[in-house]
């Protein structure tokens, strides 16, 4: 859109790759900020983990962040990253492996 102060980072990243992005991206953008207002992280791929690396970077005041309700409190879930399901296209997506 037409705001200055909202910055999306659409595409793909890998997770090795994702707080180095996030650091260039402050730094190349006079509007970028260290402590934005909202962090959301949406990828339906690893969520958690691809937030554990923005969180290296990033002090959000608030984090938007899905959660699968199959997977009720107490338990834990955690999608490990597969960088593969990045290299093919939508098409032939292969499935995630589902390990809790």
């Amino acid at each position: 859109g037409d705001r200055e102060n909202v910055t999306i980072l659409r595409g793909y990243l890998r997770l090795d790759e994702a707080a180095d992005t996030i650091r260039e991206h402050l730094l190349s953008s006079p509007f970028a900020s260290a402590s934005p207002d909202l962090l959301k992280v949406d990828i339906d791929h690893a969520d958690c983990l691809f937030m554990e690396q923005a969180l290296r970077v990033l002090r959000p005041k608030v984090i938007h962040f899905e959660i699968w309700p199959l997977v009720p409190p107490p338990f834990e879930y955690v999608q490990r990253f597969q960088a593969d399901l990045l290299e093919v296209g939508i098409l032939t997506r292969p499935k995630p492996e589902l390990i809790g």
